[in-house]
């Protein structure tokens, strides 16, 4: 990521500002009718054409590795029946995984039902400012919204606008998606501290408007970059993958069986599977056996084998297996056939796996990092401090020793707080959405007609 704040501009790049007769300088006019405010609203009407919307996130659907795709996607729906959206997506899933399995090249109908959209799929990297680049030109964007504060595709775009001799009226929305909190600076600590700091010293995010998924979210980005402009838009999920399992179509447990978790959340200093597995051994120790199925994409080797060697050493009534980075099926199977969900975070800006977790009617054992709190009280799991070792053996005993009527319980209140969480986001989530991205609502809640593909790069 650092090669892209070292780059040559083609200073061409956006159209720009048109002299005034007394030499001062004007917007655009497709800018003049939508301005923002200090407060973020638009002080003008909007622009008689659609709005068109650049979103670039380095990870999209069909992929599957993380809660970053099922934002970007969830704003992609709310933003298409309001304006023409176009996506610059990565065309490979998190880590080293091999390349998705989706059309190469030129822009094509969002896959599933979203309508008003369109995808391109490109290998970021070092080839990202030019990718980024020609999908600018080719669209002209009213606004770009960047998932990743870190990705080569994000900093070309906000490098792009910054730089561009012409014009900086473009607007960009830049989506951090937890990337700013704690644990999450702690990945790649160096890396990222050189990018803060050469961003800083060349106004890299000036002007930009953050989006915050909460105002807990909104806190930690204006703790790392003081005076920041940022608006609130939710989390905006995904439809329910699968109908639950029964309770009877669950594997039925004996005392004496080890209690089965699954953890779902790149293997990394952020999700906090070395503490969980201290948590488990500490458990094994005090009696309680446990099985614990980990997927996801394994993101830092040396974290990795940290985490290796917590599991080679565990006692003998306690294991645990790393699964990598696996698709929804391989998931939602292992969720089935769980006792419980774990992640010992330290910290989430959302948490697409707790939901999941709850959709598939099991109760979850997390940090209190997170939003979802009140776990315990609500009666569809735990929230607590992740290094509160006893609290976690506390929970983990009284998993092992729940009744069938106790699971039942637990089930019913998981999937009463999936359907919670989906009313809330409905509510007002996509409404969150429009006004961070200067979008007006349809009227009478009417489809507007599907956008089309640029003339340019098209196949």
């Amino acid at each position: 990521m650092l090669e892209v704040l070292q780059f040559g501009i083609d200073r061409q790049l956006y159209p720009g500002p048109t002299p005034r007769g007394d030499g001062t300088r004007r917007p655009s006019a497709r800018f003049q009718s939508a301005r923002r405010d200090r407060t973020g609203r638009y002080d003008r009407p909007m622009p008689t054409r659609p709005r068109r919307v650049h979103v670039i996130s380095q990870y999209y659907e069909p992929a599957t590795g993380g809660g970053t795709i099922v934002d970007a996607v969830g704003a992609v729906r709310a933003a298409a029946r309001a304006a023409d959206v176009w996506v610059l997506a990565g065309d490979h899933d998190l880590g080293d995984g091999p390349r998705l399995a989706v059309p190469v090249g030129g822009w094509h109908d969002h896959p599933g039902d979203i309508r008003g959209a369109k995808v391109r799929y490109v290998s970021f990297g070092r080839a990202s400012l030019g990718e980024v680049r020609r999908a600018i030109r080719d669209i002209e964007p009213d606004v770009v919204l960047v998932f990743s504060t870190w990705a080569t595709g994000s900093l070309a775009a906000l490098a792009l606008r910054r730089f561009g001799r012409r014009s900086r009226s473009t607007e960009l929305v830049l989506a951090p998606a937890g990337e700013l909190f704690d644990g999450a600076l702690r990945q790649q600590a160096r890396k990222k501290q050189v990018v803060l700091k050469l961003g800083r010293l060349t106004g890299l995010w000036r002007n930009v408007t953050w989006r915050a998924s909460d105002q807990g979210e909104a806190a930690i980005i204006r703790s790392v970059f003081p005076g920041a402009r940022v608006g609130v838009a939710p989390v905006l999920p995904a439809p329910r993958l699968a109908a639950p399992p029964s309770m009877a179509e669950r594997l039925p447990r004996r005392p004496d069986q080890p209690v089965r978790l699954v953890s779902v959340g790149t293997v990394g200093v952020k999700k906090g599977l070395d503490q969980l597995l201290d948590h488990i051994a500490a458990a094994g120790r005090a009696g309680v056996p446990i099985h614990l199925d980990v997927f996801g994409a394994e993101i830092d080797p040396t974290f990795s084998a940290r985490c290796r060697a917590k599991v080679d050493a565990l006692p003998a009534s306690c294991r645990a297996q790393l699964h990598g980075l696996r698709g929804h099926e391989d998931i939602t199977m292992a969720l089935a056939r769980a006792d419980a969900f774990a992640l010992a975070t330290q910290g989430e800006n959302y948490g697409v796996a707790i939901l999941e977790a709850f959709d598939a009617g099991l109760p979850v054992l997390i940090s209190d990092t997170t939003p979802w709190r009140g776990l315990q009280e609500a009666g569809c799991g735990w929230d607590l401090p992740p290094s509160d070792t006893g609290g976690w053996v506390e929970a983990l005993t009284e998993l092992r020793d729940a009744d069938a009527p106790t699971r039942a319980a637990w089930m019913h209140a998981a999937l009463g707080r999936a359907d919670q969480a989906r009313r809330e986001a409905e509510a007002d989530g996509t409404r969150a959405w429009r006004h961070l991205l200067g979008l007006a609502e349809p009227p009478n809640g009417e489809a507007r007609p599907t956008n089309h593909a640029p003339t340019a790069d098209t196949p």
